[in-house]
């Protein structure tokens, strides 16, 4: 092979591969509707349905009072798909959220 084609070659997956990477930021921070200031935590669910699940919880900077200051990410990936669905809430959705949890887990077997 021509060494300029490999170099081509390897030039552009290094491309394709920063692009990706700078989409799924862009795109991770425009669905919390706004910045991220923290990632407090990562909960592995592990494989469900042939995707890999985790949630992701960040802090927001809140633009405004009332506004969502929590985000959790549904990340689900697997070796050909990358999805991302945002939850923005409340400081006062995430509690009555922590409540609701809180009751799941004391009524399960």
């Amino acid at each position: 092979m021509d060494s300029d084609l490999v170099l081509f070659c390897i030039w552009t997956l290094l491309c394709i591969s920063l692009m990706g990477f700078a989409i799924r930021r862009t795109l991770k921070n425009r669905g919390m509707g706004a910045p991220i200031t923290a990632t407090i935590g990562r909960l592995e669910l592990g494989k469900m349905n042939r995707f890999n699940t985790t949630l992701v919880i960040h802090t927001l900077q809140s633009l405004s009072p009332g506004a969502p200051a929590i985000g959790i990410e549904v990340v689900k990936t697997n070796f050909a798909s990358y999805r991302l669905f945002s939850i923005q809430m409340t400081v006062e959705h995430a509690a009555v959220l922590k409540e609701l949890l809180s009751t799941a887990i004391s009524r399960s077997p």
